[in-house]
């Protein structure tokens, strides 16, 4: 993770605490004695539910590696497929039940140890560790909440894993899976490919996700999905989410963007002296897209190439100031070629640019419904071929995806009339992209603790 030391001396300024639970390199930390310095007095507060104290000596049970034989409706098209492995299959996906049903135990203890009340994650992801944490969470009556701030786009998976093996169904399993499993299933150039890793879906399965597709982002078992606009909770909808799960509340990062818009003029003068910039022309972010090039079909020769399609052809065919956010992770040598091709680099998050912007070039990033929100116009270059559909019916986002089209669309935007078209466009949608009203951390408070939004 980068920026840990600065991540926990804010915690620490703010009364909590910042806990990483693995060094660098996958090193496991003892989390249980970073945790028992911060816990309450109070572990007991949160009973189990009767329900749970009834079933307490079954969960023993189904923690074991014969799960697969409980009876329970839910799970029972994964145990018609359990029931057709051989041995060496069946055990790894009884030990990725067996798994999942020990994390679930640790997060419940500590649940109970720091006296939780809710816990609060940025994305529900099947491949990482929200699903255990939910789950105990639910056990002990505490509320849990996503505050979610990335695009819903259920191809993005299937484009990502299509390739790998050990997501790709034996042929003989195919038409079980497709039976029992439709909804963790894709298929993608003659091959069936399941979500996660075909045993670990169904390991995931017995331990009882009831996700209602697990392609798409968030979908869990959440109680609750905080999004950031009335636009991306259409977007859910669409998706088959239940109206009652998912509430437009704003994002943390819209508050912060909030305060930065209403000291516009003096931010924007000191960021443009900075980098020594005059305010007699257009100010362009730039959200430098990380280096691809090895993993991704794209049209360049080099990522040299694509650094300067997004730093020097914004300057040069807008004739505009243009600064760089780059990818956290981005080596110091492309800073020094961003640097070298005369744009600004501000290595803190876009969303401290945006409010003091004009306009915005990015490729297919979740940062762009920012912009949207800011009211601007958008380039959301897409240089590595992604083909996503989710802003190609806005005026106000022009969406290249060949580097002429690139130039096409700058040089569309270099005259003032259709500028102004796609700056009058944004700014009659801005709403639709989030309210920046400052009170977005207040509205996803409340919400964690099942308040309404005036806290009543």
């Amino acid at each position: 993770m980068p920026g840990v030391d600065a991540l926990r001396e804010r915690a620490r300024a703010a009364g909590s605490t910042y806990v990483v639970e693995h060094a660098p390199g996958a090193r496991p930390l003892n989390i249980h004695e970073a945790l028992s310095g911060w816990s309450t007095a109070k572990p007991l507060r949160i009973p189990v539910s009767a329900e749970a104290r009834q079933c307490a000596s079954a969960d023993a049970a189904q923690s074991s590696i014969f799960s697969f034989l409980r009876k329970s409706p839910r799970i029972r098209g994964a145990r018609a497929v359990v029931g057709s492995l051989d041995d060496e299959d069946r055990m790894a996906v009884l030990r990725e039940h067996d798994r999942l049903e020990r994390r679930a135990a640790f997060c419940e203890d500590w649940i109970v140890r720091l006296g939780v009340d809710a816990v609060a994650f940025s994305e529900d992801n099947l491949s990482r560790d929200s699903l255990p944490w939910i789950r105990a969470a639910a056990r002990r009556g505490a509320r849990s909440a996503v505050v979610s701030y990335g695009a819903m786009t259920p191809s993005e998976f299937v484009m990502a894993f299509r390739n790998l093996e050990s997501y790709q169904v034996p042929e003989a399993l195919c038409a079980s899976f497709k039976t029992h499993l439709a909804k963790w299933t894709a298929d993608v150039e003659g091959k069936v490919i399941t979500r996660l890793p075909w045993r670990q879906a169904l390991g995931a399965e017995l331990f009882g996700l009831n996700a209602h597709n697990p392609w798409a982002i968030n979908s869990g078992n959440a109680d609750i999905i905080a999004v950031e606009s009335e636009r991306m909770k259409s977007v859910y909808l669409d998706h088959g989410f239940p109206e009652s799960q998912v509430v437009a509340t704003g994002h943390p990062l819209f508050d912060r963007m909030s305060e930065l818009r209403a000291c516009r003029p003096r931010l924007r003068a000191e960021l443009l002296a900075k980098h020594g910039m005059t305010d007699d022309r257009r100010l362009i972010a730039v959200a430098l897209t990380p280096d691809m090039t090895a993993k991704r079909p794209n049209m360049f020769s080099s990522y040299d190439d694509i650094i300067a399609a997004f730093v020097s052809e914004p300057r040069d065919r807008l004739k505009a100031n243009v600064i760089v956010s780059p990818h956290p992770n981005a080596p110091a040598d492309v800073i020094a070629k961003i640097k070298a091709l005369g744009a600004g680099v501000e290595q803190a998050s876009v969303a401290e640019l945006l409010p003091l912007a004009d306009g915005y070039v990015g490729c297919v990033s979740s940062t762009i419904k920012w912009a949207l929100a800011c009211a601007m116009p958008v380039v959301d270059f897409d240089c590595y071929g992604y083909n996503y559909p989710d802003y190609l019916d806005l005026p106000q986002v022009f969406s290249p995806r060949s580097p002429e089209e690139y130039g096409r669309a700058l040089d569309a935007l270099a005259a003032d009339a259709v500028w102004n078209e796609a700056a009058e466009a944004a700014r009659a949608d801005a709403c639709r992209w989030g309210e920046l009203d400052g009170a977005a951390v207040e509205r996803i408070i409340d919400l964690c603790f099942g308040e309404d939004s005036s806290g009543d």
